[in-house]
């Protein structure tokens, strides 16, 4: 193997080598490269589809987990490349270059995994203030207000109709971001806050359909306790109506006994009186304490105690709750012990009182819309609630930085996901170049510069395409936009990004998807 001097004054061997030994592991990066690109392409078609739709937290947290691991893995195939060449220079097995190359790999997106959400997500969630966490969760309703078509502000014409297009979707996936540079954005909809809240939650039928089945299903646990209710008292009344014929059993299993010491009730010595009293309590009569042995009238009496006294007049139904018997379902429903359990399972007011209900609109009226006005109340008071509330240690922590989270999580994730195809695009044309030619960069400074160079480029050449009007619309371009560059959070170069990202999604959307669709067999990365 050897490599040709670069001739002076020439700029292509000036960056580039003729490397024939690589050509073998460079046919393993294109391999590897074109697979991660058809997954990264995949995810961010899927990414851009869940982060620009109102979808809850937990599904933009669960797309986030695929985009740390993708990138984890894009770094790592950045890094093959120096494995390989070490691998060759000192002569590897290729076992050897395996598993260190897996030992790389893993390693690697470990890191990334770990460090992309502790160093930079939860870095810029621990350092948010108190008002940035209030506009976040104000934007957070706005954002869903916009997604809807709910409202809409003068100056920024936004078509949701379905499908949404790609360059609405980036913008409505960056919009929270974008609009906490504009100072007081969320008292646009100060007056609208809790119709807004109001519709989404109304608009969400997978809520109302898991409240309804809750309440069915609840409904069907309060009649397994009513039937079992229903069955001890069945059961005591049978004991009851054969009382006579049971204690005339009990009583010859009484003699019985005796027989085994050859004694009859009327022959026990007066001297084991005590013993058989003691024998007969054991057997659960509670005869009194001057009883004998021949007694039979009093041996009765015990037994009819103790059958009436296990019946009573009222039965334990378990945790310690005894009802009175022989009650209608609707009057067990009514009992304020069976309705503490049943409002519990149900997670409603203890003030509410739950009914026997046959249909969801019943439910809707009776138990589902106070509860969801309720739900409303306490979620338009978190809007409106002062900026120390959300400070931390404050009332609503908790509720600010998750929508903070929120906020940032959908640019940062479309960056990092967006970078990582850039640059393995350019990566896959130097290894297809290399299999072609055999030139390949002469180091990794030469590699890096023109990453950031084509990068640079494409965003650059699309920011000026006519790919979309939105960034036309007078709102975009006089407050938004220069808030944003304006803005340190945001500043020009992420501001520029972003808006570039709007115009590069149009070209880019209709291919990535085609690609999860096609390729990856509509692989939805655990987002419905």
């Amino acid at each position: 193997m050897s490599a040709t001097s670069p001739a002076n004054g020439n700029v292509l061997t000036r960056y580039l080598v003729r490397y024939e030994g690589r050509k073998l592991w460079g046919g393993v990066m294109l391999c590897v490269t074109l697979a991660y690109l058809a997954i990264e392409f995949g995810f961010n078609a899927r990414l851009l589809d869940v982060v620009g739709s109102n979808v809850s937290p937990g599904a933009v947290e669960s797309i986030e987990r695929w985009g740390r691991c993708l990138s984890g893995f894009a770094l790592a195939l950045a890094l093959w490349p120096s494995q390989f060449h070490k691998a060759e220079k000192r002569h590897w097995s290729t076992r050897r270059l395996v598993a260190s190359t897996a030992i790389l790999t893993a390693i690697t997106m470990t890191t990334v995994f770990v460090l992309e959400k502790v160093a930079i997500v939860d870095q810029l969630v621990d350092h948010s203030s108190p008002e940035a966490r209030q506009e976040a969760i104000n934007l957070q309703l706005l954002q869903q207000a916009f997604i809807s078509g709910e409202i809409k502000l003068d100056g920024l014409k936004l078509d949701v109709s379905q499908p949404v297009k790609p360059d609405v979707k980036t913008f409505m996936a960056t919009f929270p971001f974008l609009a906490s540079s504009i100072k007081s954005v969320e008292k646009r909809i100060e007056d609208k806050k809790a119709d807004i809240v109001r519709r989404e939650m109304r608009d969400n039928t997978g809520m109302f359909d898991k409240a309804w089945q809750g309440y069915v299903q609840s409904r069907r646990d309060i009649e397994g306790r009513y039937n079992a209710y229903v069955g001890a008292v069945n059961k005591g009344a049978q004991a009851l109506n054969n009382i006579d014929r049971d204690v005339d059993a009990q009583w010859a299993r009484y003699e019985a006994r005796l027989a085994r010491y050859r004694w009859t009730p009327d022959t026990v010595p007066s001297r084991n009186w005590g013993d058989v009293r003691k024998s007969v309590r054991k057997q659960g009569l509670p005869v009194a304490n001057d009883w004998v042995p021949s007694d039979r009238e009093g041996f009765y009496e015990a037994y009819h105690r103790k059958v009436e006294g296990s019946v009573g007049g009222t039965l334990n139904v378990g945790n310690g709750v005894r009802l009175p018997r022989n009650l209608t379902f609707a009057q067990f429903v009514s009992r304020p012990e069976i309705q503490k359990a049943w409002k519990q399972a149900l997670g409603v007011p203890a003030s509410m009182t739950v009914h026997l209900l046959g249909s969801p609109d019943a439910f809707d009226a009776e138990i589902y819309g106070p509860m969801l006005e309720t739900r409303i109340g306490d979620t338009v008071k978190r809007l409106n609630a002062p900026v120390e509330d959300f400070a931390d240690h404050g009332v609503y922590e908790k509720e600010g930085r998750d929508a903070y989270r929120a906020v940032v999580v959908p640019p940062i994730s479309l960056a990092f996901s967006l970078a990582g195809a850039l640059v393995h695009i350019l990566k896959l044309a130097v290894w297809m170049g290399m299999m072609l030619t055999g030139w390949v960069y002469r180091n990794a400074w030469v590699l890096t510069g023109a990453l950031i160079t084509f990068c640079m480029g494409v965003l650059g050449v699309v920011g000026v395409l006519p790919t979309t009007t939105l960034t036309k619309e007078p709102l975009f371009t006089k407050v938004i936009y220069p808030a944003a560059k304006a803005d340190g959070r945001a500043g020009p170069m992420t501001a520029w990004a972003i808006r570039s990202t709007i115009h590069l999604q149009p070209i880019a959307w209709p291919l990535f998807e085609s690609v999860r669709i096609n390729g990856l067999r509509g692989f939805d990365f655990g987002v419905k």
